[in-house]
């Protein structure tokens, strides 16, 4: 191993001596003749070539030391390796909550979104019993259930249809939708009637 300029042989000195020439030699001022450029070339190679080997020697130094520990003390590996994994534990622990802070924003954005359950699940079944109530009393109300009954559906809106629990505008509206649908189907038997007779 080469000596350092102060002669105590440390390998840590020569390290950062090295360091330090090789920052002296990137620092210098620009020559402007040929030859002096020539030379600051040849210096910063020189420096940048023995701090690269001395940092090698650095790391071989390092790396031996830290097999000697292995195999002397493998009790101080297993707890260095213990707190490497539970650093990354508590990284993983940190990076689950920020997800589910993530999670919990994006369903309250949702739910914002949303229209409120009780009228849309209202709305569903208010328009599911009216087609269920349309399938029973089409049959009477067309007179016998045939084109060729005679009876017709009764012109303007059904009354005594709406649900229980519904007043106002909502009753009003489902009252309107069932005389539209009942509108529908009233065309509908009128065409397939007309069909018939034309045959």
């Amino acid at each position: 191993m080469a000596s350092s300029s102060n002669g105590n042989g440390n390998l840590l000195d020569e390290f950062e001596e090295s360091f330090q020439a090789c920052l002296h030699a990137l620092a210098k001022d620009e020559p402007t003749t040929e030859i002096d450029k020539e030379a600051l070339k040849l210096e910063v190679d020189q420096t940048t070539m023995k701090f690269i080997h001395l940092a090698r020697q650095m790391e071989a130094f390092f790396l031996q030391k830290r097999f000697l520990l292995s195999a002397l003390k493998p009790e101080l590996v297993l707890k260095e390796e213990n707190l490497d994994l539970r650093y990354e534990i508590q990284r993983k622990d940190e990076l689950i909550r920020k997800h589910y802070e993530k999670i919990d924003q994006w369903k309250a954005l949702l739910m914002d979104q949303q229209p409120i359950p009780s009228q849309a699940s209202g709305g569903m079944q208010a328009s599911s019993d009216m087609r269920s109530m349309q399938s029973v009393t089409a049959g009477p109300m067309m007179g016998g259930g045939g084109p060729g009954g005679g009876g017709m559906m009764p012109q303007g809106p059904p009354g005594g249809m709406g649900l229980p629990g519904m007043s106002g505008p909502m009753q009003a509206s489902l009252q309107a939708q069932q005389y539209m649908q009942q509108q529908q189907m009233q065309q509908m038997q009128m065409q397939s009637f007309n069909k018939l007779v034309k045959r």
